[in-house]
């Protein structure tokens, strides 16, 4: 096993350390027998480890040499025997789990395991036996209902990363499988591995489907860090960071475990600190010791180590097939003359060869080191008579290299996420209602991907034909990709004569493949690239209290009948205490805005902020541009009708103080002396003229 396994493995045991057994044969019971007195000479060594025969045979014989030697003939030895139980919870606890097990009494209701409610929003680690009807006793009983009920009970404990493991003697897997997905609890990830069915707020637990002679300590870490390491890279990372965190907070803890009163009194007494805010001011205490503490002092980028392993293995394994760049380039919606120059190079066998000799022998896990060799690379193939003189030769080559190590990234993923060619077919006979197979069609995406060349016999017969209802025939009568094609030449055979190349079929084949990408853009990786843009635009910007009233610095309302968006830019003290403004909340006013420019979103303009908001009704992300010189001030009350406004999001604290502070040197070059805002004294001159 490599260093980097043995250090996943020591994460994942260090996060998943409680663990909760339920199966019906469990032995809860330790048995220990009492210390007897035993002529070793009658003793069977062959029940015994052999390890541990063999040292008592030595130290019998030690002993009896001493006896033989001292004048006596009969030799006893005291023993102490202990067997041992070869279970998962001996194994757990030897291995340094914390272990419960519960044993499950088929003769009682199913209600049995509500007894373990708090148990469940406390393991990390459910091991679940599948029978526990004990159907080969217990004949007719419904095998896996109170499995399932357990795994129902346990995914409603909302409370961090969690995982199961279901064991059997069964030898059927998949049909247990098969029945947890009908439930709609869980998605089958892969043959063993599945995830918790929440499309919503991710995925808070996931486990694996085991035979239960394979339900080993070792073996469930090592399931479970195989399966972090290839999906899930970054939450390896956060468990890590977790465990540290642990740490120092013990570290914390036990030196806080101090008499400090008497000091911490004094501080607050001659700080004043209010009443109110001496919890907030113990809490900062602690927490300033516990982060002091590194939280890595050498940092396993996990991420990054697993990126590259997998792009090595896709890479190296399947090459880069063209129609496939194609695609990826335009889900990622990237700019044609790049994505025109890429596909040239793409289309050179030599580059090809050159880039799967780079990717197979790149060591060090750098990006910075991976893009020095993409752009080694594309200095060789891309000669500086090939694009525009002068500045912009230099960031021609950037954008090359930014797209082309884009695209690198995210490959492995984009080849996982690929579904067989005939599904990808069968998904069209929508996108043919608003863009049917035609020639005007044809010729958007000919005129995009220029190196897909199609025969002028075609092109001729693509004219005149309009063959989607044809298209879909052959689609629904197809079952595998040879009969589809051998369909669709007989079919351009019989619009035009002499058409007797099957190359033909294979340029209608491309072209259908890059169909509903081109059109629709709704294949698996762009719905999961887009859901991932929302949950983590979501979770990194916004606070998540959409369901409260609060108006709070930073929300974001949709005016119900119109296309516009507020966000509140009031202070935080007035919005927790509206009375000092006459319960007035001002609110900036915004618009989206479609496919905002990039230098748009380098937010340079000194007027307005254009900014990424999540839209929850269609779980996309969206773009808003907040105009700095349209306000709007409403009553606090008037935001309580729901009928008018609708909140959204809150931006946390430190997105919506800087969106604040560019609003604020934008009211300061209104051109209005800013004397009368910045002297009191000038305003003690005159306040009372004005009364």
């Amino acid at each position: 096993m490599s260093k980097s396994y043995e250090t996943i493995n020591e994460v994942v045991k260090g996060y998943f350390n409680s663990v909760l057994i339920i199966d019906d044969s469990i032995e809860l019971e330790v048995k220990v027998e009492e210390k007897i007195k035993l002529d070793i000479g009658q003793i069977d060594m062959t029940v015994f480890d052999q390890s541990l025969a063999a040292q008592i045979e030595v130290e019998s014989q030690i002993e009896a040499n001493q006896e033989v030697a001292a004048g006596k003939s009969k030799v006893e030895n005291s023993l102490l025997l202990i067997p041992r139980t070869e279970t998962p919870q001996v194994e757990l606890m030897e291995e340094g789990f914390v272990t419960t097990p519960y044993k499950y009494n088929s003769s009682y209701p199913v209600q049995q395991i509500d007894l373990l409610s708090n148990m469940f929003s406390n393991v990390k680690l459910l091991i679940l036996d599948w029978d526990l009807e004990n159907s080969k006793i217990n004949d007719g009983s419904q095998v896996g209902e109170a499995a399932k009920y357990a795994l129902r009970k346990y995914i409603k404990q909302e409370k961090g990363l969690k995982c199961v493991v279901i064991y059997t003697d069964a030898d059927d897997l998949d049909a247990i499988m098969d029945e947890l997905v009908e439930t709609k609890l869980i998605v089958k990830i892969s043959n063993n591995f599945f995830q918790e069915l929440n499309e919503d707020d991710g995925h808070g637990l996931f486990g694996f489907i085991m035979s239960k002679g394979d339900v080993k300590p070792k073996q469930i870490i090592e399931e479970i860090s195989k399966k972090l390491l290839r999906d899930k890279s970054m939450v390896l990372h956060f468990m890590s960071c977790v465990l540290t965190l642990n740490s120092n907070i013990k570290k914390a803890m036990y030196h806080f475990n101090a008499p400090f009163e008497k000091v911490i009194y004094s501080q607050i007494i001659t700080s004043k600190i209010a009443n109110d805010d001496i919890p907030k001011f113990l809490t900062e205490k602690f927490l300033n010791i516990v982060l002091e503490e590194p939280l890595n002092e050498k940092p396993n980028n996990f991420m990054i180590t697993n990126k590259f392993d997998n792009l090595k293995e896709v890479g190296v394994n399947l090459g880069f097939d063209i129609l496939l760049v194609t695609k990826i380039m335009s889900e990622l919606n990237i700019d044609s003359k790049p994505r025109n120059k890429l596909l040239e190079l793409f289309m050179n066998d030599n580059f090809k060869a050159d880039l799967v000799e780079r990717i197979s022998g790149f060591n060090s896990y750098s990006l910075e080191d991976f893009e020095n060799e993409l752009y080694k690379l594309i200095n060789i193939y891309v000669k500086d008579d090939q694009i525009k003189e002068g500045e912009k030769q230099e960031q021609e080559k950037k954008d090359l290299i930014k797209n082309l190590f884009f695209i690198m990234m995210l490959w492995d993923e984009f080849i996982e996420e690929q579904i067989p060619i005939m599904e990808q077919l069968a998904c069209l006979d929508n996108v043919f209602k608003e863009y049917p197979f035609e020639w005007k069609n044809i010729d958007s995406i000919t005129k995009s991907f220029p190196h897909f060349k199609i025969d002028k016999k075609i092109i001729d017969l693509l004219r005149v034909n309009n063959i989607t209802e044809d298209l879909l025939k052959i689609i629904n009568d197809s079952y595998d990709i040879d009969i589809f094609k051998s369909k669709i030449f007989y079919l351009l055979s019989s619009k035009q004569k002499n058409l007797n190349e099957i190359k033909f079929a294979n340029e209608i084949l491309n072209l259908l493949q890059l169909w509903e990408v081109y059109f629709k853009k709704q294949s698996n990786f762009s719905r999961s690239y887009s859901n991932q843009i929302y949950d983590f635009t979501r979770l990194m910007k916004f606070y998540d209290n959409s369901n409260n009233d609060l108006v709070e610095t930073g929300s974001i309302y949709k005016i119900v009948n119109d296309d516009e968006y507020l966000l509140c830019i009031t202070p935080y003290c007035d919005t927790f205490n509206t009375s000092k403004v006459d319960h007035l909340i001002k609110f900036l006013k915004g618009r989206l805005v479609e496919r905002p420019s990039e230098s748009m979103l380098k937010n340079t303009k000194d007027n307005c902020f254009v900014m990424a908001v999540p839209i929850e009704d269609d779980k996309k992300v969206n773009f808003i541009k907040w105009n700095y010189y349209e306000i709007l001030t409403l009553k606090k009350a008037d935001l309580l009708v729901k009928e008018e406004y609708k909140k959204m999001h809150t931006l946390r604290k430190e997105y919506i103080q800087n969106v604040i502070n560019r609003y604020i040197a934008y009211q300061s070059r209104a051109g209005v002396d800013e004397m009368f805002y910045k002297e009191s004294s000038y305003i003690n001159n005159f306040k009372n003229f004005l009364q």
